[in-house]
């Protein structure tokens, strides 16, 4: 049985679905802004809401440390800096972003998926766009970056 439950606040919406087997996970649906900094406040503010909601897992947006904003603004085949800035918004799976939300899943004792431009290992090659699932502990579980196909 899947029940769902829905708190709206302030245009944010998240959902929270229990199974049988009583896993809860909260899918969050925040406004994202153009700043990580602010996106790491409001992520740890819902995946909070989500731990008093007894969920078992918080899931967030897809590249929610950049808010998936234009990723090419004003791009033209001209002006190449628009994409480095761009690029320089990645992260890598050692970062402080990431170490965030592995000290507040411990806290909260509650797993959750954070998402984000990732950097690779070498730097040269283009950003990922993946996934970690940090469990309760703050071990990584789970780490997936997602395939794009071509235009």
């Amino acid at each position: 049985m899947l029940s769902l439950i829905a708190v709206l606040y302030a245009f944010n919406l998240y959902f929270i679905a229990s199974t049988a087997n009583n896993v809860t996970v909260a899918l969050l649906q925040m406004l994202s802004s153009n700043n990580t900094k602010e996106n790491i406040l409001i992520a740890d503010k819902y995946c909070r809401q989500a731990a008093q909601l007894n969920a078992d897992i918080a899931l967030m947006p897809e590249m929610w440390n950049i808010g998936y904003l234009a990723l090419f603004p004003g791009y033209n085949a001209l002006n190449e800096e628009p994409v480095r800035d761009w690029l320089e918004l990645a992260v890598d799976r050692s970062s402080s972003y990431i170490a965030h939300f592995r000290a507040l899943a411990i806290e909260l004792n509650m797993a959750i998926g954070v998402t984000y431009l990732e950097k690779h290992a070498n730097g040269t090659l283009p950003p990922k766009n993946s996934l970690t699932l940090i469990d309760r502990f703050g071990r990584e579980m789970l780490h997936y970056s997602k395939v794009h196909t071509c235009d």
